[in-house]
Formats: C-alpha cells, structure tokens, sequence
C-alpha cells in the first residue's frame, strides 16, 4: 500500500475550533489527517495548529524517502547525509560551472564581433555562427540566473 503523494499544507482553522485539518496540496485538496485539541489537555489553538504544522514540515521535508527508509531509525539519517553530501558536491560543480560560463560568456561578444565583420567566413559557416550567437544567448540567460557574488 503506498501513501499520498505531493505536500501537504496546513487549513485555516478558525481559533474557536478544537481541530486543525491537513489537506492534501493537489487539484483536490482531501483531507489527509486532523490534529484536535483535547479537552483534558490545556493545549491552546496556537500549539495545535503549530503541531499540524510541524508534521506537514517533517511529511513535505521527507517527500521522496522511501517509507521503509524511515522506519529504520538511524538508517534514514545516513541516507540523508549522503543525499546532502551529494547535493553539496552538484552545487559546488554548478558554482564552478557558473563561473566558467561566466568567463567563457565575457569572450563570445567579442568573438562573434570579430566573425561578423569577415562576412566571407560567415557564409561558408552559417550554422557554426548561428550556434555561436545562440550559445551566447544561452549562456546570458542561464547567467541572469547567477548574479555575480561582490
């Protein structure tokens, strides 16, 4: 049996209710769970939605760990070292990327400059400089992603 797929996010319970409703994030919005207030207990509305809270947290935090991963205690928490040491590992190459593009993307104007005033050399190389001229549009673009760090 699996689970709900997708995050969840936390309803709007008025302060006079004795429950806070966990719905599903998705077109249909069902209801997955309750978090109530018991009478016995003096928890006020504010620790209650802040528990419904916390567990849509910890279930959105988790999306993509397999069930069986986190109902092996320590186990999961091995593998979410990995996963963040993997992570860490892309985002250093994407920052090292980023930065060869960046010096790579600083020559491109220059080059297709140069290129466009041998108009003869263009015509025999129309793609190879179509390309060019993409490329740099590309590059710019995936750069405005990146500002420059001072």
């Amino acid at each position: 049996m699996s689970h709900t797929e997708g995050k969840l996010e936390v309803g709007d319970g008025s302060e006079h209710q004795s429950v806070t409703t966990i719905y599903a994030n998705d077109a249909l919005g069902n209801a997955i769970a309750d978090c109530y207030r018991p009478h016995s207990l003096s928890m006020t509305h504010e620790e209650m939605k802040a528990n419904a809270r916390h567990l849509v947290a910890c279930w959105n935090a988790c999306e993509g760990i397999p069930t069986a991963k986190l109902e092996l205690d320590g186990d999961v928490l091995i593998w979410i070292d990995k996963v963040a040491l993997s992570n860490a590992a892309l985002t250093k190459d994407c920052c090292e990327l980023v930065d060869a593009l960046r010096i790579a993307a600083d020559y491109l104007p220059d080059l297709i400059g140069e290129w466009a005033w041998k108009e003869g050399e263009i015509a025999g190389n129309a793609k190879q400089y179509d390309d060019l001229v993409n490329a740099s549009k590309a590059a710019n673009a995936i750069l405005a992603k990146y500002p420059e760090q001072s």
